[in-house]
């Protein structure tokens, strides 16, 4: 069986997602042939630097203009839906004239106006996978263009990775779409997805995730004190947030805990958080064993991507969120919150109030744990890889 796995490494998600995906798919069987290819990178590696580095400027400095862009695709195309119409395909057709006139806008015509289709079709050609993989909502579209002009001969697979149902992930080329969980059903309706091609398989993780691990010796390994309340506070790969502002907010109301913090690859906040003395603190840069650090926590403490919320019901333990990128995580806060996995809070005072109800009263922290219990799944990776050797 020949793969191709198409993603785009703007957050690390959705490559921590293929790559598992990959990893399990060689495991099954050494003749399988699977390739992953971040499709910026592959157009222009200088184009997918600075797309990147954009992105992420986008989402600090001006976060209201995707909100804005995301949530309008969404309103549009379920109007749109209502009215039984076809969604208007418009993606390479923006100009000046249009933006004046406030036609539609959607953030996969940005997307689409950079990645060069060509060299997309040109590399599904040269490899010619009995399945495309799609990990990234912007990438659907493009096949769905290919597939307009020049009908595909591979299996196209989506896999879904926030806890959202959002049209940018939904493509008439599409022969299945794996959702995270049930409880989205509902939302597809709104789209009218044909609900034949629907799975609702979960987000692909690393299968470490679900293993037993002894935390004895984790707390020993990392030199952590045992039989303290554990807070976990991450950002993410790129170490996005204020997690140095959550760090001394807990130092100030917390005394008797163990404090870890995961900068990722931002070589600045690890220093600074480094640089504060105190017993409590344990920093780590970005390490590919976070499913230990995870094991031996009581709250994690992080913004709400789908990979890091996946994780957080794979070992059992809450979330606590105090802010979130607009868009997609926004929608997964909704998720947590309607289904009882976590907490959120924007201000400080109810945000460490929630926090301490957490750690106080057993009966609602176990409250949580059983919610996280029931909508955990474990054989995501099992359940696609028969999907896709029953269907080639």
């Amino acid at each position: 069986m020949k793969v191709l796995i198409l993603s785009v490494s703007a957050g690390f998600g959705h490559i921590k997602v293929s790559k598992s995906l990959k990893d399990f798919i060689k495991m099954q069987d050494t003749n399988n042939e699977v390739e992953i290819v971040d499709i910026l990178e592959y157009v222009s590696p200088v184009l997918n630097k600075l797309f990147t580095e954009y992105y992420l400027r986008a989402l600090k400095y001006i976060p209201e203009i995707y909100s804005y862009l995301y949530k309008k695709e969404a309103q549009e195309a379920t109007q749109q839906s209502k009215k039984k119409k076809k969604r208007k395909n418009k993606r390479f057709k923006i100009n000046s004239k249009e933006i004046e006139n406030k036609e539609e806008l959607k953030i996969s015509d940005i997307f689409n106006k950079i990645v060069l289709e060509k060299k997309l079709k040109e590399l599904i050609e040269e490899t010619s996978p009995d399945w495309i993989i799609s990990t990234h909502p912007f990438i659907g579209e493009l096949l769905e263009v290919i597939e307009e002009k020049d009908e595909l001969k591979s299996k196209i697979m989506t896999i879904v990775t926030d806890y959202v149902v959002h049209p940018s992930w939904i493509s008439t080329s599409t022969d299945y779409y794996i959702f995270p969980s049930e409880r989205l059903s509902c939302e597809l309706d709104t789209l009218n997805v044909d609900m034949k091609k629907v799975r609702f398989f979960g987000i692909p993780i690393d299968p470490k995730f679900n293993k037993y691990i002894d935390k004895e010796s984790i707390y020993k390994k990392y030199k952590i004190k045992e039989n303290r309340f554990t807070y976990l506070i991450m950002g993410g790969g790129y170490g996005i947030g204020n997690l140095e502002k959550e760090t001394r907010l807990l130092l100030e109301w917390e005394k008797d805990c163990n404090i870890i913090v995961i900068c990722g690859k931002n070589k600045e906040l690890y220093k600074t958080i480094k640089d504060i003395k105190d017993e409590r603190i344990h920093p780590f840069e970005f390490t590919e064993d976070i499913n230990e650090l995870m094991e031996i926590s009581d709250i994690i403490i992080s913004k709400p991507g789908g990979l890091t919320l996946t994780e957080c019901i794979a070992t059992g333990v809450p979330i606590a969120i105090k802010e979130y990128l607009p868009g997609q995580e926004e929608r997964n806060v909704q998720f947590i919150l309607n289904n009882h996995l976590g907490i959120y809070a924007k201000d400080e005072t109810s945000f460490i109030a929630y926090l301490r109800l957490i750690k106080r009263d057993e009966d609602y922290r176990n409250k949580l744990i059983e919610s996280i219990k029931k909508i955990r799944k474990t054989d995501t990776l099992e359940n696609i890889y028969k999907l896709l050797s029953e269907n080639i």
